[in-house]
C-alpha cells in the first residue's frame, strides 16, 4: 500500500484520468446528442480511455 502526499497531483494517475475525460468532453460537446441523457455522453467519454493511455499515466506518475 502506498500513500500519496495530501495533495501532490503530479503523482496521481487519477488526475490524468480527469483530465482526458475533461478534454475529450470539451473537444465533442457539439456533437449532436441526446439532451435527455448526459450520461450515455459520460460513458462515451470513458470509454475512450484505453489500456495504453491509462498505463502511461501510471508510468508517468512513477508507478
Amino acid at each position: 500500500l502506498i500513500f500519496l502526499p495530501p495533495y501532490l497531483p503530479d503523482y496521481n494517475p487519477i488526475e490524468y484520468l480527469f483530465s482526458s475525460i475533461k478534454a475529450w468532453l470539451q473537444c465533442h460537446y457539439k456533437e449532436d446528442i441526446d439532451k435527455d441523457a448526459p450520461i450515455s455522453f459520460l460513458y462515451r467519454a470513458c470509454g475512450s480511455v484505453t489500456a495504453n493511455k491509462a498505463y502511461s499515466w501510471f508510468k508517468c506518475a512513477g508507478y
